[in-house]
């Protein structure tokens, strides 16, 4: 099934077009990593499907419906959640209350029945917890559930924001350099949960410097070179292809 598919989608800053003419579609249950060089649209594609830039031209779909320009918020109703490449984790709040805050959007209980204090919200804020400890078990970081955000290391944070876009039940994640600023051992963890969120039937869309990560978890990749797709295929296929070679990888020796 597809998740996401974008069609010929453009975007342009100060006349000149950072993003033109892409296409991709998503599956469910697949990886599918966006790489190429520093400026090459990466960033400027992903807030794009996410709500954050209006397209210029173009048309994005998530599950067959069409959700061009539509803000963030309302693409969270339609199964879409993310990560930012710069964290942006409340670090006045414990880990376990930055997952539940992923959560608000989706939780339907009245405004009244909060301010009786109602056994609904008893039974609501219950689950919705184990639920939010249940999320940092699934990226590993549930030994420092009640540790404040801003006592964790920096892997951590990485992983805390995974599990927070997670609260909100997406079917399409889309994760923005994931592993940036991660050690060896920090990025093995972050590819572990990233493939085994894919393996659950969840549908991933990555941007990401770090080819070793890029080609040991990704299904298909997607090269963008000057805001164009260079070419799409499978990891073997991109790291023989000599145009990936030329515009990303370094030319061979």
């Amino acid at each position: 099934m597809i998740a996401l598919r974008t069609h010929g989608i453009s975007k342009g800053f100060g006349g000149v077009l950072a993003v033109q003419n892409v296409t991709l579609n998503v599956q469910i249950g697949t990886v599918h990593s966006v790489i190429g060089p520093n400026g090459a649209g990466k960033t400027t594609l992903i807030n794009l499907i996410s709500g954050i830039y209006r397209p210029d031209a173009g048309r994005i779909e998530l599950f067959g419906t069409d959700v061009t320009g539509h803000a963030p918020e309302r693409l969270v109703g339609h199964g879409l959640s993310r990560t930012f490449q710069n964290i942006k984790i409340f670090n006045e709040m414990t880990v376990l209350e930055n997952v539940l805050v992923g959560a608000h959007q989706r939780l339907n209980t009245s405004i009244l029945a909060g301010m009786l204090n109602l056994p609904s919200i008893w039974k609501a804020d219950k689950e919705v917890t184990e639920e939010a400890e249940a999320l940092l078990e699934t990226v590993g970081i549930a030994d420092v559930r009640h540790a404040d955000a801003s006592q964790i290391s920096y892997g951590h944070l990485k992983r805390l924001e995974i599990a927070r876009a997670l609260a909100s039940h997406p079917k399409l994640l889309l994760l923005d350099e994931p592993a940036a600023g991660l050690n060896a051992s920090e990025t093995a963890n972050i590819a572990s949960v990233v493939k085994g969120l894919s393996e659950n039937g969840l549908g991933i869309l990555l941007v990401e410097h770090d080819m070793s990560l890029v080609m040991a978890i990704s299904d298909r990749i997607s090269v963008l070179d000057q805001g164009k797709t260079l070419m799409e295929g499978t990891p073997d296929e991109v790291r023989a292809d000599p145009r990936v070679i030329k515009a990303y990888l370094g030319e061979p020796a």
